[in-house]
């Protein structure tokens, strides 16, 4: 049991060992799941103090044990798992300490790891992705048990940190499982959203959010940046509610990444399948105009990239569309309000070492769209 355990303490660890590394790579899918360790994680799941096991984390903890699990001997998949605000915290004195998380370090042997960090950096690859034998799963669990709840929330560096462990990966998608937004105090490196969405652009693999404690709907600005992320990558956002939704959720975006497929319940950049409806002259006695909701303007928005790249300052053009151009703001975003329902035709010209570059595409916009319509161009 003691070795195998410091097998698993050394694959968490994981960067002293290549030979073990490449004899683990996979083929197939490979799966990152970031888990949100964060004191706010102990609360329960209707955000009040929690006893016992109600607490989020202990079902999210549960639900990356049961993901553990459902890797093991899959030839055709690779887990990698990243934890955030697991190992440091300050205390609450007058004149706060550091608090470390004693029992997940030991096992581990990480504490030279933490001897320069500060809780808003505390973010921890456990295992980058590497197939995952059954013998490895089983001996996963006591070290995984040893994590807690614990300090901040640096989420938007630990997603950033996640989606550089895809490397050549031809296929995969990170799921991440926490209680909100980014959340770090005074010394942690600040990372943002669209470092997030410039990982996804390099590497193209979706983002699927299991959001614990948000409400079915919820505009909270807590979740905004995350649920842009999940749409653009073409990935979803699920609120659970309950640590069986959570469980649930989990599985979904797991199977969803294995197989390749996208969730029906993803919050993915969509855009008009078919073109309005004519319009017709309805009697007044005539039910659907009662029952039938009238047209609406669209957001449409989207960006502008040059091999991968944010392009700034590319001017975007919807032919037809009274308003005037946008411009492609310094992370490659564009943005138009208010257009009615119909087919366009999008230009794109921007600049890029000195010489232009441009594209177009076509654009339908539906009759009612809930989202914005989003577009994406690559110029090369």
């Amino acid at each position: 049991m003691a070795r195998w355990m410091g097998t698993w303490a050394v694959c968490l660890g994981l960067c002293g060992f290549a030979n073990l590394a490449c004899a683990a790579e996979s083929n197939g899918a490979a799966v990152v799941v970031v888990l949100d360790c964060s004191l706010r994680m102990a609360e329960s799941f209707d955000g009040g103090s929690a006893a016992g096991d109600a607490t989020r984390f202990n079902a999210a903890r549960a639900a990356l044990i049961s993901t553990v699990n459902a890797a093991a001997g899959q030839e055709n998949v690779a887990l990698g798992v990243v934890c955030f605000g697991h190992r440091l915290a300050w205390d609450e004195g007058e004149q706060p300490d550091l608090v470390e998380q004693a029992d997940y370090l030991s096992q581990t042997a990480g504490f030279a790891a933490i001897s320069s960090l500060v809780p808003g950096n505390d973010v921890e690859v456990l295992r980058r992705p590497l197939r995952l034998s059954e013998q490895d799963a089983r001996f996963a669990t006591p070290i995984l048990e040893t994590l807690r709840p614990w300090g901040e929330a640096p989420l938007n560096r630990a997603m950033v940190l996640a989606n550089r462990q895809f490397g050549g990966a031809s296929s995969g998608g990170m799921l991440v499982i926490t209680a909100g937004g980014e959340k770090i105090g005074q010394g942690g490196a600040k990372y943002t959203r669209q470092q997030i969405l410039e990982g996804y652009y390099k590497h193209r693999m979706p983002i699927h959010v299991v959001a614990v404690g948000a409400a079915e709907g919820t505009k909270d600005a807590a979740w905004s940046d995350l649920q842009l992320v999940a749409r653009r990558s073409r990935g979803s956002f699920q609120p659970v509610g309950s640590p069986s939704e959570l469980q649930q959720a989990v599985r979904q975006a797991y199977d969803a990444i294995v197989a390749g497929e996208q969730l029906p319940v993803a919050a993915a950049p969509r855009t008009a399948e078919t073109l309005p409806r004519p319009a017709t002259a309805t009697p007044i006695a005539d039910a659907r105009a009662i029952h039938e909701p009238a047209p609406t303007n669209s957001v449409v928005e989207g960006v502008v990239l040059y091999y991968g790249r944010p392009l700034p300052k590319a001017r975007v053009t919807i032919d037809g569309l009274a308003a005037p151009a946008a411009t492609a703001d310094s992370t490659g975003e564009f943005r138009f309000t208010n257009v009615p329902p119909g087919r366009y035709e999008v230009s794109v010209i921007g600049s890029a070492h000195h010489r232009p570059y441009s594209g177009k595409a076509t654009l339908i916009v539906p009759e009612r769209a809930d989202d914005p319509l989003f577009m994406e161009f690559d110029l090369r």
